[in-house]
């Protein structure tokens, strides 16, 4: 197996800086699949504008090559399916639409992939999470964590300013709770103005985490909330969390649709409305034999979904389909 890496990796580069490598990546790419013995091609593309047009690319120079291509979608930003992919479906058919199968995160990607026209196999499955998430210790008395957590990029879409709006009408009543804020974006800045103009207290912003910092993140929170209205795949820090045993606060999005249990996993809560995501901080807060009780459910749940070793065998399968097609 050979990992093909490709993409600027975060850095920040002028418009014919990115022409060039995007070139550069495509020759590197159609080399190495013509001089390599490979069976098969997995790409991982995202339904937005920057994944879409430029792993289209590699999907061709795939088939080109005569491989056979499986398409795992991490992605799907319904504006961009309906205002771009719907209007120029032989650009589709022509590029990641000659793909031996495909993999979903959701139910929904599937059906929409169905009225594209795609006719061949699709699997549905789901992203991992790290081995560390699992070894974090799950406490007995949940009204010694203190923190309700965020972890995602800072947008609008993910109901950042809900999850804030939330946790001030909470607050008198939990006076020991902080609001924690992982992540990057373009909405930061604005975020933080929002909150200092609303004199909201507690709420801290921690930047971009990662490793240690982010498991000691998951070890002190109580509570993960994502109220997101974006077009989510299969969020990782829902799944992080739950295997890190916390209490999930979230909203019908992607993948989480599909596998998400009220009541059991955590609270589904409307899109866009901060009085029930505040009404259902206060129910998770509030009864600590409950955040435990769900806690251990999620932590057993995404042992068995979401681990490494579970899902690399659930995709290794897939790959011995697909070759055998």
């Amino acid at each position: 197996m050979t990992l093909f890496v490709y993409g600027s990796k975060g850095s920040n580069e002028f418009f014919l800086t990115t022409f060039f490598r995007l070139i550069g990546d495509f020759i590197r790419f159609n080399r190495v699949i013509r001089e390599g013995s490979y069976d098969l091609v997995h790409l991982n593309p995202s339904l937005n504008p920057k994944s879409y047009f430029r792993d289209s690319v590699f999907a061709w120079i795939t088939k080109y090559q005569r491989k056979k291509l499986l398409v795992f979608w991490h992605g799907w930003r319904w504006s961009f399916d309906k205002r771009i992919v719907q209007k120029s479906l032989p650009f589709f058919h022509w590029t990641f639409g000659r793909a031996d199968a495909m993999i979903v995160l959701a139910n929904d990607f599937e059906i929409r992939l169905r009225t594209y026209g795609f006719e061949r196999p699709i699997f549905k499955e789901t992203t991992v999470v790290e081995e560390a998430n699992f070894n974090i210790e799950i406490p007995n008395d949940y009204s010694l964590k203190k923190n309700i957590l965020f972890i995602s990029r800072i947008q609008r879409e993910k109901g950042i300013y809900e999850t804030v709006d939330a946790f001030r009408m909470i607050q008198d009543r939990f006076p020991d709770i902080h609001l924690k804020f992982a992540g990057v974006g373009g909405d930061l800045e604005d975020l933080k103005d929002y909150v200092s103009r609303q004199e909201i207290t507690r709420v801290e912003f921690l930047g971009w985490i990662s490793g240690a910092e982010k498991l000691k993140c998951y070890r002190e929170t109580h509570t993960f909330v994502l109220a997101s209205y974006y077009g989510e795949g299969m969020p990782c820090a829902i799944l992080e969390a739950m295997a890190s045993g916390l209490p999930v606060l979230t909203t019908r999005v992607g993948g989480v649709s599909d596998f998400f249990e009220d009541g059991k996993m955590g609270f589904l809560v409307e899109q866009r409305d901060a009085q029930s995501l505040s009404e259902k901080m206060q129910e998770i807060l509030s009864d600590k034999d409950l955040a435990q009780k769900i806690g251990v459910y999620n932590r057993d749940y995404a042992r068995m979904r979401f681990a490494p070793g579970k899902v690399a065998s659930r995709i290794q399968v897939i790959y011995q389909k697909v070759c055998q097609e």
